[in-house]
């Protein structure tokens, strides 16, 4: 009998074992189901975009108005980065659209119209110049660590010129979030850096000799970019807003700030985002 007891116990304990993985069995049919959606999980991390267009015209009062956006809109991705990247894509429309981002023709109709009904009291004289807003949302870097959207676009809606748009934004990949003026560990020392790297756009060599073609204000208290910086391949991009440092002729003055320029201002994290050792 203490035998018989013995014999059911070892069998039992093997059956157990075995049940726990404990020992090894060949792939079976399950296992390479496994493997393929491994490797269709490891797929989805990837970042990549569609592009999203949508056109949209009004005439009001004999004035004509068109809408155009260009989107590079998350397919696939970390789900952090990925929602990141859509409520700040509508944000960047206006942030008044609620239901599901999913940035079809009823989305962005809704803010077509919402921008014709804000202009509709502006047009009032049928030999008014044609009313254009256009905005481009382009991904312009994606790397193992920072994904980096550029924004350009322009708003005509009366008067002798529209007002230009541009600005950036960058998502780390890990966990989707936007740096902005974070990624600098002290900005109080900055503003000289920034001029020093605007410097290319205006086409000169020295900082100082941009001073006859800025504001008076800004020549003797050079500021910051009102919009956040973000990283382009190589360093710190930045860009003013027209009027914001300079009359409009100028344009949006921007620069690059090179990595290994601005690595002693960037934290940790940006260190190692731009790989500025």
């Amino acid at each position: 009998m203490k035998k018989l007891l013995y014999i059911t116990a070892v069998v039992a304990m093997n059956t157990l074992v075995g049940s726990c993985g404990l020992i090894g069995e060949p792939p079976s049919a399950n296992d390479t189901d496994s493997l393929a959606l491994d490797s269709l999980v490891v797929e989805e991390l990837e970042f990549t975009t569609s592009k999203v267009t949508y056109a949209d015209s009004v005439e009001e009062n004999g004035v004509m108005m068109y809408y155009y956006i260009d989107l590079d809109v998350p397919a696939t991705g970390p789900h952090q980065l990925v929602t990141s990247v859509k409520e700040w894509l509508n944000q960047v429309l206006g942030g008044t659209y609620h239901e599901e981002l999913k940035f079809d023709d009823d989305m962005l109709r809704h803010y077509s119209i919402q921008q014709f009904d804000n202009n509709s009291e502006l047009a009032t004289d049928e030999s008014m110049p044609d009313f254009t807003f256009t905005l481009s949302a382009t991904m312009t870097e994606s790397n193992e660590h920072y994904v980096s959207y550029n924004v350009e676009g322009y708003d005509y809606t009366g008067g002798a010129h529209g007002m230009p748009i541009e600005y950036g934004a960058t998502f780390v990949k890990a966990d989707g979030r936007q740096l902005g003026w974070d990624m600098f560990a002290d900005t109080t020392k900055l503003a000289l850096l920034f001029k020093q790297y605007v410097t290319k756009y205006f086409e000169v060599d020295d900082p100082a000799a941009i001073d006859e073609l800025i504001f008076e204000d800004a020549a003797r208290h050079f500021p910051l970019p009102q919009q956040q910086p973000w990283l382009e391949a190589g360093g710190v991009k930045f860009s003013y807003t027209a009027y914001e440092i300079a009359p409009y002729a100028v344009g949006r003055p921007s620069g690059l700030i090179p990595a290994d320029k601005a690595k002693k201002y960037l934290t940790d994290e940006a260190r190692q985002l731009l790989q500025a050792k």
